[in-house]
């Protein structure tokens, strides 16, 4: 970051800092150390010290904005707070290895302290053993202890002030009004337009009603636009407030700015003052909200109550007492950063506003930078380029403007344009860094630790929230409780940032939780400015020459500057993060990582920085690591994911406070250290398409702190995993793949693995590879280990590939797996009955393929009866289902099916007794069904129907009757059945369908029967595509298909019978697509 940086900004995180090391020193004074060479003393006088210190901190933070010695002297705590820090970590190091070496007889557990608390390390067996590594420690902690004399003696230079308590903002924004100059918005029509539906619009006025009365305000629901900082969240309010529509509907209207000051009898008098438009002197709160009840009684109110922080629902209930009498259609609207007001006011409806548009921008900026002046040509340029700065947030466009107004040459606007955007001086006219940073200000001391470590991300960088966690965790961030699990804390820190409007752009994974998210540029640069020299990314306008030294948090974002990052990083000493970002695309989406050859820089790295916690390498060429990254006692986190690596050195087993270890897509490796069960802190194992892993080393049932290990590859042989070692692994999260099956020996070991005990196991998949060779005596062996591995309760989704067994598990279609979700079978040849799937309450997803050996599925496959069967199914597919010939139903099954997909059953001859059940059915595909030769008029019961494909079905001589009863159907296609020789008439009452395909239907000779309108009458008009392919017959098109007005794509392929178009397609007036292919007679 520039040297030009907000010093405000950059100490406040101090108080984090300097507790963790506080709270670390104090645990190590009071353990029985007689092996500090007498440095015990030192380290009670280095926490007492600092504790002494702490409470003028936040007079330290206020001064140093206008004082640079001050700000030296924050400079040197910080730095000895990190090395008090370093001192704590090697010693939770020292002490777990030593442990390690002591107890080779002992409980292979024992070792396994799975918090990083620092007293841990001295609850060890026998700490400290090593004379040198005691010395080094005793003469540091001596050394830490003078320069803290020195800075305790400057303190009191300083005359700080002890502040015992949180100092309001250094800027508090000026209360709001109702009151706008429309002249002065731009861009937020739509938007205005949207939240003034929400608060009259009758749909969202019966939701809102709905849902207030469901948290018990009846009276009132409530509107809340979210957004950052900056955005225009109180002028969106404004706009909707002083709208003539908004005027006439609202019987009374108050608006009230309640900022962060939150005085439940302030709030209500102020309300009461705008309801009554009286002053209201009652001073204490029960006869303020009686009178308030009063004059809402039976009104059809609007109260906005702009730029709310109030978190506690018990006081928001408190406030909206009086509103439970007010009219029906009574709206509360909200503005707020914080998505969790939203939450704790039970908001029926969020709004997130957006950021304008660089257009809209540049609008709002010229209007404060020129005002009535004519706009110089240069300076519209150099403006231009600065309003891309503001990233579509109104605030930073006028602030930039009104700066701009009194600066009149180029080298000035150039001046600002080439700045940090939070570098700007604080004035009057600058409101967007306050306005940041009070968010910031207002965050946890905790949370702004956390918040500014996130700029070690590049801007516009898809953060993975999972890494950033496991992060946090490297760096020690996370504070333990111990209850929960750091990643629950993790995870409980990564949702309050996102609901502060910290984070945004969020995407969800396969399993529906948070994938990723950004960061605005504008936040990102406060965190920038937040983390000062601490922070160094290369290849971001940052100078890594003169930053590298005091750097604690690298990253590396352009390949230019590897050559720098190589020859500086000897001095960098103190490093504690590497991540390598350049490329950042490319190592995201391409699975064989990128040009960027680190072997060198990774060398010195690793040679050099033996304080690192991180250690990323992900998506480079490094093609081995140095025996000497065993030395990294403090390392957390290794990723060398998407690399040419072939093999991790077996000095990595020594990384014994390592939590995360990362080989994703690293195609050539061929496996993982021997010694991998002594990393005994790892929490996260990821190996994920390694596909040259054949096994994993024995041992791994000592990682009992493990949680992520997305696959169990069983091993077979010497020196190979054993099942059984899943036994000690109960902490396993997500998702577990278990491949390789034909491994396991007996029912016995598998019972070992001890399944039903990992309770945090979301999805589990059963693997056998696929074999032609397997005997009875295996199939028997099979039936009974499928049996022994009984997944949890806590299990959501099911797959089981190719199991070679004759029956399924009981425990399949038993309902004390209650909670599955989705159930995949694929490839069970040998099984000639389905298990009892309807028993299963949950279950929304059924894919069953390759059973080769079923003929029948019926009141079985339903369950017990003690439900009716498939109560929450929606999507069912059967596949490559080579004996299956009849499915019977029965009544009540499948009440919420709304997708059946049926393939490559070539025996099957009906689904009639089915098709009359499902009333909810959606789509319905039909492929490569070879017996199939008719359908029944059930069809005509599938009134929500709106997907239908009939393909590869060579006996289907006609389509059922009764296609007019499927008034939703907007897709039908019919392809490659060669026995077609008409269609319905029918289908010309489809009025719903929008596209039509037909295709490989050799017999079928015209379509007149489908298109002779009555003109009385609605048909199929709205049919915006029809493709016509492969019908060698057919041999004319009607001339009515110029009827067809809506059509906007019409296609005719290899139809060699076709000789002329009919002259009515010149009517189609809305055809956007006309394509003529393999028709010789058209062509000519």
């Amino acid at each position: 970051p520039s040297s030009q940086s907000t010093p405000f900004l950059s100490a406040i995180s101090m108080d984090s800092i300097l507790s963790k090391a506080i709270d670390g020193l104090s645990t190590l004074a009071q353990e029985e150390l007689r092996l500090l060479w007498g440095a015990k003393e030192h380290v009670k006088n280095l926490s007492d010290t600092l504790g002494l210190i702490k409470p003028v901190l936040e007079d330290a933070e206020q001064k140093q904005v206008r004082e640079k010695d001050v700000r030296d002297w924050l400079r040197k705590l910080k730095d000895l707070a990190y090395e008090a820090e370093d001192i704590i970590d090697e010693c939770i190091a020292w002490g777990f290895i030593s442990a390690e070496g002591e107890h080779d007889d002992g409980p292979k557990n024992q070792a396994c302290y799975c918090l990083p608390n620092p007293s841990s390390c001295f609850r060890s067996p026998s700490p400290f053993r090593d004379i040198g590594f005691r010395r080094d420690i005793s003469m540091r902690v001596q050394n830490l202890m003078k320069r803290l004399e020195e800075i305790e003696r400057e303190k009191n230079r300083f005359k700080f002030s002890e502040r015992n308590v949180r100092p309001e903002a250094v800027v508090q924004p000026p209360p709001t009004t109702s009151l706008i100059d429309e002249l002065d918005v731009v861009g937020r029509e739509l938007d205005k337009q949207i939240v003034i539906g929400l608060l009259l619009s009758n749909a969202s006025l019966s939701l809102a009603r709905e849902m207030a009365s469901s948290s018990g305000h009846e009276g009132i629901a409530t509107v809340a636009i979210v957004g950052i900082g900056g955005v225009g969240k109180t002028t969106l309010a404004q706009l909707v407030y002083n709208d003539n529509a908004v005027k006439a509907h609202f019987e009374l209207k108050m608006w009230v700015c309640v900022s962060n000051d939150f005085d439940l009898k302030k709030i209500t008098r102020a309300i009461t003052e705008e309801a009554s438009g009286v002053d209201c002197n009652v001073q204490e709160l029960n006869p303020l909200q009686v009178k308030l009840r009063d004059i809402v009684s039976g009104k059809r109110i609007l109260l906005v109550l702009d730029d709310v922080w109030n978190e506690n629902q018990e006081e928001w209930e408190a406030l909206m007492v009086p509103f439970r009498s007010s009219g029906k259609g009574s709206r509360l609207l909200v503005t707020t950063r914080n998505v969790v007001v939203s939450t704790a006011l039970n908001a029926s409806l969020v709004y997130e506003l957006k950021e304008l548009s660089d257009s809209d921008c540049w609008t709002l900026f010229r209007r404060k930078a020129f005002g009535g002046r004519e706009v110089d040509p240069e300076l519209e340029s150099i403006g231009r380029t600065i309003v891309k700065k503001c990233n579509g947030v109104p605030l930073a466009a006028k602030s930039l403007g009104s700066l701009l107004r009194m600066k009149r040459t180029k080298n000035e606007w150039l001046y600002v344009k080439e700045s940090e955007l939070w570098s700007l001086p604080e004035s009057d006219e600058n409101r967007i860094l306050p306005a940041l940073r009070l968010s910031y200000h207002y965050l946890p001391s905790h949370l702004k630790i956390c918040f500014a470590y996130c700029c070690v991300f590049p801007k516009d960088y898809p953060i993975q929230r999972k890494m950033l966690i496991q992060l946090w965790m490297a760096e020690s961030f996370i504070v333990p409780d111990g209850r929960r699990e750091m990643e629950d804390i993790g995870n409980e820190y990564f949702n309050d940032l996102l609901w502060r409007s910290m984070f945004q752009d969020i995407h969800l994974g396969m399993d529906g939780e948070i994938f990723d998210c950004k960061m605005h540029d504008l936040v990102h640069d406060l965190a920038r400015s937040v983390a000062e020299e601490d922070f160094c990314i290369v290849g971001e306008a940052s100078k890594p020459g003169n930053v590298l030294p005091r750097a604690r948090h690298l990253s590396l974002v352009k390949q230019e500057q590897l050559q720098t990052i190589t020859d500086a990083v000897s001095h960098a000493t103190n490093l504690r993060t590497f991540l390598v970002f350049w490329g950042a695309y490319t190592k995201l989406h391409n699975p064989y990582g990128f040009n960027l050859h680190i072997g060198d820089a990774a060398r010195h790295l690793i040679q050099n920085c033996k304080l690192l916690r991180v250690l990323d390498l992900g998506g480079t060429q490094i093609s081995s690591l140095p025996d000497s990254v065993g030395e990294l006692k403090l390392l957390r986190y290794l990723d060398v994911s998407l690399t040419p690596i072939k093999e991790l050195p077996e000095s990595t087993s020594k990384l014994c406070n390592l939590q995360t270890l990362k080989v994703i897509f690293c195609k050539k490796l061929l496996k993982l250290p021997k010694a991998l069960g002594n990393m005994r802190r790892l929490r996260h194992l990821l190996f994920d398409y390694c596909d040259s892993i054949t096994y994993l080393p024995t041992g791994i049932n000592c990682l009992t702190c493990l949680q992520t290990l997305h696959c169990f590859i069983v091993g077979k042989g010497r020196g190979c995993n054993n099942i059984k070692e899943l036994n000690g692994l109960n902490n396993l999260r997500g998702r577990l793949k278990i491949t390789n099956l034909e491994n396991v020996a007996c029912k016995k070991d598998a019972e070992a693995a001890n399944l039903v005990a990992k309770s945090n196991l979301l999805t589990l998949k059963l693997v056998w590879r696929r074999h032609q060779s397997y005997q009875s005596t295996v199939t028997i062996d099979a039936e009974g280990i499928l049996e022994a591995l009984q997944p949890p309760v806590s299990i959501e989704r099911l797959d089981i590939t190719n199991y070679v067994g004759p029956n399924f598990p009981t425990w399949l279609g038993n309902s004390v797996l209650c909670n599955l979700v989705q159930i995949v079978i694929d490839g069970a040849a040998q099984c000639i009955h389905l298990p009892a799937l309807g028993n299963l309450p949950l279950l929304k997803s059924l894919s069953v393929t390759g059973t080769n050996s079923v003929k029948i599925v019926g009141h079985e496959f339903y369950g017990d009866g003690t439900i009716k069967g498939f109560p929450s199914l929606e999507r069912l597919e059967f596949c490559a289902m080579d004996e299956w010939e009849e499915w019977s139903g029965m009544e009540g099954i499948f009440k919420r099916l709304q997708a059946l997909y049926i393939r490559e059953c070539p025996k099957l001859r009906s689904i009639s007794n089915v098709l009359e059940h499902l009333s909810t059915m959606q789509t319905l595909w039909i492929i490569s069904c070879h017996g199939l030769t008719t359908l029944a008029e059930e069809l005509e019961h599938l009134h929500s129907l709106t997907s239908l494909r009939f393909v590869d079905c060579p006996r289907l001589s006609a389509l059922p009757k009764g296609l007019q009863h499927i008034p939703a159907l907007q897709y039908l296609e019919v392809s490659q059945c060669p026995g077609l020789t008409t269609l319905p008439w029918e289908l010309q009452y489809l009025t719903s369908l929008r596209a039509l395909v037909i295709a490989s239907c050799p017999k079928l000779t015209a379509l007149d029967k489908l298109m002779k309108f009555d003109k009385n009458a609605q048909y199929i008009t709205r049919l915006e595509s029809l493709i016509i392919s492969h019908c060698h017959g057919l041999v004319a098109l009607p001339e009515e298909i110029g009827d067809l007005v809506a059509l906007k794509c019409l296609g005719i392929s290899y139809c060699s019978g076709l000789t002329a178009l009919p002259t009515s397609i010149q009517r189609l007036n809305h055809l956007r697509t006309l394509q003529i292919n393999g028709c010789p007679a058209i062509e000519k």
